[in-house]
C-alpha cells in the first residue's frame, strides 16, 4: 500500500535568502533528528546526528522550545519533540485520503492475520508511517505514527524503490540515503532484485530488520497467506482511492 508524496511549493512572494534559507533547513534537520527510537536528545546527540556545531544547535534548539515545537527537561537539559508540531502535522493527516481510506482495511487485515497493519507514504527517501492498527497479541511489532524507515531490508521501502526509475533508487542508495547492511539476507543486485519487487507486487522482511516474531508468522500454512492478505487490502484501498490496481491477478 503505497502513496507518492508530491514536493514542496513555496507561496508567492516568500522566497527566502541563502541565509534564511538554510537556517530554515537547519531547523527542519534538528526535528528530524528525533524518532521514535530515540525520542529524547541533548545537544551533542543532536549535533552529532545532523553535523552541526553544538552552539548553533543549541541556538535552534532555544528558537524551537520557545516556538513550542520542541520541550525542553529542566533536570536533565535534554530535549523531546512539542505538542506544537501536531498544529501543523494534524490538518496534514487529517486530510491524508490514503489514511483515512485504509482504516477500516487495515482493521480487516489484522483482524484476519492477528498481525499489526500499518500504511506508509514515499517522502522521496523514507517511508513514513500515516497509520497503524496494532496486534491484539502480546508480543508484537508496532510502528507507531511518524515513524521513518530508509534501510533497504525494510520491505515497504523496496516497495517503494520498486516503482521508481532503477538509476534513481541506485543513487539513494549510493548516496546513503537508503541504508544497506551486510548481512541483510538480501541479493546484492539490487537493480534485478526491485525488478523482482515490482514484478511480484510485494516485498518480504523475513526478520532482516524488526518485525513480527517469526516463529508465529511461520506458523501459517505458507508466506502465501500473509501476502494474499495484505494483497487483498492494498487492493481494496486502491479502489476505494479510485486508483487502478496494479496487483497480479
Amino acid at each position: 500500500m503505497r502513496k507518492d508524496e508530491g514536493g514542496r511549493q513555496a507561496e508567492a512572494g516568500q522566497r527566502a535568502g541563502p541565509g534564511a534559507a538554510a537556517s530554515l533547513l537547519n531547523g527542519l534537520a534538528v526535528l528530524e533528528a528525533f524518532s521514535v527510537q530515540n525520542p529524547v536528545l541533548g545537544v551533542t546527540e543532536v549535533a552529532q546526528r545532523v553535523g552541526l556545531h553544538k552552539s548553533t544547535v543549541s541556538r535552534i534548539l532555544g528558537g524551537l522550545t520557545e516556538a513550542g515545537y520542541v520541550q525542553r527537561d529542566e533536570e536533565t537539559g535534554r530535549y523531546r519533540l512539542g505538542l506544537g508540531l501536531l498544529a501543523l502535522s494534524g490538518p496534514l493527516l487529517a486530510d491524508l485520503d490514503v489514511r483515512r481510506a485504509a482504516v477500516p482495511y487495515l482493521e480487516q487485515l489484522t483482524e484476519s492475520t492477528q498481525e499489526t497493519s500499518a500504511i506508509s507514504v514515499w517522502n522521496g527517501h523514507e517511508a513514513i508511517v500515516v497509520e497503524q492498527v496494532a496486534s491484539p497479541n502480546q508480543v508484537k511489532h508496532t510502528a507507531t505514527i511518524g515513524t521513518r524507515y530508509n534501510k533497504f531490508a525494510s520491505s515497504s521501502v523496496r516497495v517503494f524503490l520498486a516503482e521508481l526509475a532503477p538509476a534513481l533508487a541506485t543513487e539513494l542508495i549510493e548516496s546513503g540515503q537508503i541504508l544497506r547492511t551486510a548481512g541483510d539476507g538480501l541479493p546484492l543486485d539490487h537493480t534485478a532484485h526491485l525488478q523482482e519487487v515490482a514484478r511480484q507486487a510485494y516485498a518480504v522482511n523475513d526478520g532482516s530488520t524488526t518485525s513480527a516474531p517469526r516463529s508465529r508468522v511461520h506458523k501459517h500454512a505458507t508466506g502465501d497467506t500473509l501476502v494474499q492478505a495484505v494483497q487483498h487490502a492494498a487492493s481494496e484501498v486502491s479502489t476505494r482511492l479510485g486508483w487502478a490496481a496494479s496487483l497480479p491477478g
